[in-house]
């Protein structure tokens, strides 16, 4: 900058300067003049510059007015000389933070990021308010082992949150603290779990397959997918499972059609009795298949590739006649990789289990009322069941997000939002769906809320450059065993710029005085809070020992939510809030029902566990194994209401109150 430049600039900031003391002078003795009058309680007026001198002289000997007077006069000085110009430094540009700005969130930031409703899934604690989420985005908890993520995640959400949900629930304590409740707030629950002899719903997967429509080829094609690949597949084994895979899109359609030539429902032990034929070979099998008459009275107007015209379906006798020209290598590597993807339906717990359907996917989104199913698993037997879980979680995502319905321009959405609440995630090993739909699948109304006890475990299945981190919109992590999740969450909390101030003396050392010191003041970085930080958040607090452990305090938490600050927040516990624990008090429902056609009804008595010879029912048809007597229909004092024909249901905000978590405080 030139010197005549500089002369300018200081010539300006003096005439500035200048003018507001003029101005300030003037505002304080006119704004002296006019509190004074105001204290005394009237409207300012006839105000000069020498109002203010002419009230001192006439209180001189009238100590309290004189003491108002006081008043009167200091506070215009300071707000002119001191409150203005602090406020317009305050409100002014800010000085940019050179190594970052991270920093919590207050309550009013928390606020705008929505974290304040009454009802929606749960997060956690801020300054004893709840935090719910109650819009579409997905979530991610990593939670390790007996860290409190049942008693302060998953149940507490299902206390509040108030629409459809599926829930993998694990030794079915889910079931048991949260049915009672959200049945008794209008909810239909299902518990589908397969490995109970009793109190089971059922769910048959070859039910969605839709049936002389356009769609029931690529239905058929999705669930040999999902039943063939396992989540571990190599990629050595990609010629067999191609392989497999077709082979069942044939034998689906096979079974599906014979069965409804027989007045039935097909069934996956059904399809994993025509593998299994007895009495004869599968070259056997499929050779009849080549001739099976499935357009009984030939209106499908089928053709083979050839234009030949067939009763036999074409998609069927291809993928036979694909099967029968493979060498014998080859023939039997296909047939076993098929019989093991099917080979947990040989189980008469799981046959039962899917040999109907109390309900549809659709069901799950568009009955009246919001519908709630458990799929619960032992943990002897999550390994087993692996496949089953995941052909229902990927099912129901497929089904739901196959298209967008619109009046005109409006999209027309479900009746209800559904949340896929999943504890032990990673344990499901890699499902493709989740990997795609979770950066669309908020547009239809489906929402996530997958746990895993450690980031790691999520880059395990699915690659270090998984998307499934980042399509969750909110992240939460209790305190991390693994030192790599502590860095990667050190990482997404941010850094902060800190100012250190440095000394320097001069002088001699032998003399008993410095002569000079400086002081310089350095911006340095830091992390909001470093990996060992992280490592270190408050665990919840516990007494006793094994079985007799109880937990005493929640533990802390932080909450990422993409657009704002991270939050700070605790645990909420459920057996510390006395309406939430009321609600967990309350008795499971035993009578199980199904929806049919969009009516509700009582369940049929599941079928007795009578053990007899497999056959294919697609080849040799048989009647309906007999019912038991017994079972969950009988007698209890809490059960799940069937409304009357005819009877109005509750309106939605009724039954969302139901799930307020501050209505009753």
């Amino acid at each position: 900058m030139s010197k005549q430049s500089k002369v300018i600039k200081l010539t300006a900031i003096g005439v500035a300067v200048v003018i507001y003391l003029g101005v300030a002078t003037v505002g304080t003795a006119l704004g002296s003049a006019a509190l004074f009058q105001l204290v005394h309680k009237q409207i300012p007026k006839d105000l000069t510059l020498t109002t203010t001198r002419d009230y001192w002289q006439a209180t001189a000997d009238n100590l309290p007015e004189r003491k108002k007077l006081y008043l009167a006069i200091g506070v215009p000085p300071s707000a002119l000389f001191y409150f203005l110009p602090m406020s317009l430094l305050l409100l002014g540009p800010q000085r940019r933070a050179l190594h970052g700005s991270a920093r919590f969130a207050n309550r009013m930031e928390i606020q705008k990021a929505g974290l304040r409703g009454d009802h929606g899934i749960v997060l956690g604690k801020h300054e004893d308010k709840f935090l719910t989420l109650g819009g579409q985005q997905s979530v991610l908890l990593s939670a390790p082992t007996r860290s409190g993520k049942g008693v302060g995640i998953v149940i507490p959400t299902l206390l509040a949150w108030a629409e459809s949900t599926v829930v993998y629930d694990i030794k079915g304590e889910n079931w048991a603290k949260t049915a009672g409740f959200r049945s008794q707030a209008g909810q239909i629950c299902f518990k589908f779990s397969p490995v109970e002899s009793e109190h089971s719903s059922r769910f048959n997967p070859l039910a969605e397959i839709r049936l002389f429509t356009d769609r029931e080829v690529s239905d058929a094609q999705n669930l040999a997918k999902m039943l063939v690949l396992t989540g571990d597949d190599s990629p050595e084994d990609r010629y067999w499972l191609e392989a497999a895979e077709s082979l069942t899109v044939g034998m689906i359609l096979h079974v599906c059609y014979a069965a409804a030539l027989g007045g039935r429902q097909a069934s996956l032990s059904s399809l994993a009795g025509v593998f299994a034929r007895p009495g004869s070979t599968f070259r056997e099998t499929l050779t009849e298949l080549l001739n099976y008459i499935h357009d009984k009275d030939d209106t499908h107007n089928w053709h083979l590739s050839t234009g030949e015209p067939t009763r036999t379906h074409p998609v069927v006798r291809e993928k036979v006649q694909r099967m029968l020209d493979k060498e014998d290598k080859d023939f039997s590597g296909v047939l076993s990789m098929a019989n093991t993807a099917l080979s947990l339906y040989s189980d008469p717990l799981v046959t039962r289990a899917t040999s109907a359907s109390d309900f549809t996917i659709q069901d799950l989104v568009n009955h009246e009322r919001p519908v709630s199913l458990y799929l619960v698993v032992p943990p002897s037997d999550i390994d087993r069941l692996r496949p089953l879980m995941r052909l229902i979680f990927t099912m129901i995502v497929n089904r739901l997000t196959e298209k967008l319905d619109f009046q005109g321009s409006e999209q027309l959405r479900n009746k209800h939002r559904l949340l896929f609440l999943i504890d032990e995630f990673p344990s499901l090993k890699r499902m493709k769906i989740f990997a795609d739909a979770l950066s669309y699948m908020a547009g239809f109304g489906l929402k996530a809320y997958l746990i895993t006890q450690d980031i790691r475990q999520i880059v395990d299945e699915y690659g270090p450059n998984e998307s499934i981190v980042s399509n969750c919109q909110v992240r939460i992590a209790f305190a991390p065993n693994q030192y790599d999740t502590a860095e990667l969450l050190s990482k997404m909390a941010g850094t902060r710029t800190i100012r250190k101030a440095s000394f320097n003396f001069s002088g001699s050392r032998m003399s008993p005085a410095l002569n000079q010191m400086s002081k310089h003041m350095d911006e340095i970085e830091r992390p909001l809070m470093t990996p060992d930080e992280i490592m270190r958040l408050r665990p919840p607090k516990k007494k006793g020992e094994g079985d007799h452990e109880i937990i005493i305090a929640p533990g802390d938490m932080l909450i990422f939510v993409s657009g704002h600050y991270p939050i700070y927040g605790k645990q909420m516990l459920y057996f510390f809030d006395p309406i939430l624990r009321s609600r967990v008090e309350i008795s499971t429902p035993s009578k199980f029902f199904s929806i049919h056609g969009g009516v509700l009804s009582p369940q049929d008595p599941l079928p007795s566990l009578v053990l007899r010879p497999k056959s294919s029912p697609a080849l040799h048809p048989h009647r309906r194994l007999p019912a038991s007597s017994g079972g969950p229909g009988a007698d209890s004092p809490i059960e799940q209401q069937v409304p009357p024909p005819g009877s109005a249901l509750r309106p939605s905000r009724g039954l969302l109150e139901r799930f307020d978590l501050n209505s009753e405080r």
